[in-house]
This record gives structure tokens, C-alpha cells and sequence, in this order.
């Protein structure tokens, strides 16, 4: 996600985090989509979904990623209510929730638990102000979504991160 930010920042010609016509245009031939105006018009519209003739980085990014399937929603609709009951939970209380021994990198030694607390918090505490809401929790899983071929190893991940078996 950080790449398609960063892919989204750079034809963000006017720096306003917003894309317009003209620059999602620029966007499509700098990767060698010679649309037509119907086409071009297709997939705008496609990713401007409040319809203001812009594409946010949100929208962008949702236009990318996708969705949850109904299988993977319901997983992390699950872990949500069993890690934040009341609807939302402080930073500091989500992360002591989070299995570190979980994370790949902190098993094998190669990164410590600090440094995969910062990330982890980076990825999901989106608006920085110390809770972690329901959104933010679906948006982070949405994003990693695309990492697990397949609901049962999503599913997996989801449970061994939280400690839900």
C-alpha cells in the first residue's frame, strides 16, 4: 500500500492529495493506457466513487485493492469484536493485545518486537490519534489482504495474530 501511495503521490502534480482528470489521465499514458474517452471515462468514474471529479488517495486505494470477501470480512468482523467489544480500543491496549510471536520476522530474530510494534501501529492507527477504530481495524486487514492467497491462511493469520483459537 505504501508503494501505491507513493505511485499516487508522485502524478499528484499539485500536491493537494487529489488527483484530477488531468492527472489521472498523465497517470494512465505514463503507464501505457492509450484510452479512449468512454474508457477513460469508465475508469475514472470508476475511482472517483463520491463523485466530485477527483480521486482521493482513499479512493485510489480502494479503487486498487478491493474489498473484503464475505468469508475474510466476517474473520475480522469476529477478531474486532473479541479484541475491542466497546467499539474501539486504545493504542497501547491493541498492541499488547497483538501475538508478537505470531510475526515471522520476530521468530526467525530478525527484527525486534519494537520495531514491529511501530509498524504495526503505523499501518493501523491511520489518523494518529492513539484509539483504534473498527474502520481502521477493517482497513488494515483489507489492505494485507492481498498477501494470503487464499481465506483459510487469511483466516490463520488473523487468529494466530490475536490469539484467537
Amino acid at each position: 500500500m505504501r508503494t501505491l501511495v507513493a505511485l499516487f503521490k508522485k502524478f499528484d502534480t499539485n500536491a493537494d492529495s487529489r488527483l484530477d482528470r488531468h492527472e489521472v489521465q498523465w497517470v494512465l499514458k505514463q503507464n501505457g493506457q492509450n484510452l479512449t474517452p468512454s474508457e477513460f471515462e469508465r475508469v475514472f468514474k470508476f475511482f472517483d466513487k463520491n463523485g466530485d471529479g477527483l480521486v482521493c488517495t482513499c479512493e485510489f486505494i480502494a479503487g486498487i485493492r478491493g474489498e473484503l470477501n464475505s468469508v475474510r470480512a466476517a474473520c475480522v468482523s469476529d477478531a474486532w469484536s473479541r479484541i475491542a467489544p466497546k467499539g474501539e480500543i486504545l493504542a497501547n491496549d491493541f498492541a499488547n493485545a497483538f501475538d508478537y510471536t505470531s510475526h515471522p520476522e520476530i521468530s526467525n530474530g530478525t527484527r525486534s518486537k519494537a520495531s514491529v510494534l511501530e509498524e504495526l501501529m503505523d499501518a493501523v492507527d491511520m489518523n494518529k490519534d492513539g484509539m483504534i477504530s473498527s474502520e481502521e481495524f477493517v482497513d488494515f486487514y483489507t489492505n494485507v489482504s492481498v498477501y494470503y492467497k487464499d481465506d483459510d491462511s487469511f483466516i490463520k493469520a488473523v487468529h494466530k495474530a490475536w490469539g484467537l483459537y
